[in-house]
């Protein structure tokens, strides 16, 4: 029997899947989940000429990230449309709503704050270049997708000819080359105009069922999908509910969300997140390291260290882990994709069995490897990261060569040049720098170690 080809209005769902795996670069647990949600919301809604549904959207994704001025973008490109199609009465109400859509940012608890900050952050120049998320994304491992992306947007646009949509995929494409923290957006950009073309094309209906049902497989087989291993410390919080620890737990702000959602008291989770206060403040001396740090545990109570190995925005290595790793009051309760768990050797379940501490090691390595496949050359704090943890590994030949790929790109870092010379002294069989290398090699499990903060 052949099949029946026939213009079919579900076709869309062919892009699902690509779609799907595209987003799940930052799709997950962060808040900007809202933001996707809400930029599929307003095109839905501005493709049928709902216009007064922005208020709601702009002042609905204020009280969860500061993000409603790209709803505005996505407002800006459909009034040029209403404007290119001439239509005065139109438009006159839609630019209307989009005043009451920017007005409608101040009434949440937040105010204009969401609205700017987007724009003073993307200003602070010197900063966003050492967010590894910030990195162009042809630059990165992601150069393919963001490739694709506009590849689709633009075949979109060559069938649908629309303002709207052209404006969409070169505007937020712009944004999606720039970094890569924007291939999402730019996805979702070009997905209406893909859509909309395939939705002309006549194909047998089985097409789009078997997409639809691939799509929804990848989504949710995805490890980018949901709260699960590898994102957030899943196995940390068993550990801590399992075990009943005594005492309170610090963390970074992107882990403690997800903490705050097992039951458990993060030290920040960022929920009301407006600025540096007083959670963040501990949460940094703690995670930073900073001197008198050991006095913070004590004054809080604070039993455990639930952190991840690798600063995610930057690549050095957070410096409480080797602290801690060197710290025999310490002991690990466990790693995973997502960090580790540190755990007050007197606060330590009975029930429960340490770790070896090198694992951490093998958890930075981990991290840093990650890292480093992902975003190349434009990330080298990484290769500092897995030089150093090679190191501490016994790996002095991968040490050099992750130092050297580190000092190729940032050659005026004094301790890691120190470091990398004495490593390849060592490989010239220079038998003061081989016993260079053992002590820092053991540095640390006798004494403090050596070199491994930033």
């Amino acid at each position: 029997m052949g099949l029946k080809s026939e213009s079919i209005g579900i076709s869309p769902t062919l892009v699902v899947g690509p779609a799907a795996a595209v987003a799940s670069v930052r799709f997950a647990y962060r808040p900007e989940s809202a933001l996707y949600l809400a930029f599929g919301l307003a095109v839905y809604a501005l493709e049928r000429g709902w216009w007064p549904a922005l208020p709601a959207l702009t002042a609905g994704l204020a009280l969860f990230h500061p993000s409603p001025l790209i709803v505005l973008l996505v407002a800006a490109c459909y009034l040029v449309d209403e404007a290119v199609r001439a239509r005065d009465r139109r438009l006159a109400v839609a630019v209307g709503w989009t005043v009451l859509a920017v007005l409608a940012v101040g009434i949440v608890p937040y105010g204009y704050h969401q609205l700017t900050l987007p724009i003073a952050f993307t200003l602070q120049g010197d900063l966003t270049k050492t967010i590894a998320e910030f990195v162009p994304s042809l630059s990165s491992s992601l150069w393919w997708q963001v490739v694709a992306v506009a590849a689709c947007g633009l075949a979109g646009v060559a069938v649908t000819r629309r303002p709207a949509d052209l404006l969409m995929v070169l505007g937020f494409g712009l944004l999606g080359f720039s970094a890569v923290r924007n291939i999402p957006l730019f996805a979702l950009a070009a997905f209406g105009p893909a859509a909309a073309a395939l939705s002309r094309v006549r194909i047998p209906r089985v097409i789009p069922a078997i997409g639809a049902v691939a799509a929804a497989a990848f989504f949710f087989r995805s490890p980018g999908w949901g709260a699960g291993p590898g994102l957030v410390p899943v196995r940390a919080a068993s550990f801590i509910e399992q075990y009943r620890v005594p005492g309170r737990i610090v963390n970074p702000i992107h882990l403690g969300g997800y903490l705050a959602w097992r039951g458990l008291a993060p030290s920040s989770d960022g929920r009301a997140y407006q600025g540096t206060d007083d959670s963040m403040r501990l949460s940094d001396r703690v995670l930073l390291g900073e001197a008198g740090w050991q006095d913070i545990v004590d004054r809080d109570g604070l039993t455990m260290v639930v952190t991840s190995a690798l600063e995610p925005s930057f690549g050095h290595i957070v410096p409480i882990v080797p602290r801690l790793w060197s710290d025999p009051g310490w002991l690990l309760a466990l790693t995973e994709r997502s960090g580790l768990l540190f755990v007050r050797r007197d606060a330590f379940p009975a029930g429960a069995q340490p770790r070896q501490k090198d694992e951490a090691w093998a958890q930075v390595l981990e991290e840093a490897t990650e890292q480093a496949r992902t975003y190349g050359r434009a990330a080298p704090a990484a290769e500092r990261s897995r030089g150093l943890a090679l190191l501490k590994l016994g790996d002095f030949q991968g040490a050099a060569a992750a130092l050297a790929a580190y000092i190729a790109a940032v050659p005026d870092d004094p301790e890691a040049g120190e470091v990398l010379s004495v490593l390849r002294a060592a490989e010239r069989d220079d038998a003061a720098a081989r016993q260079i290398v053992e002590q820092l090699w053991a540095g640390g499990r006798t004494q403090p170690a050596v070199g491994t903060g930033r």
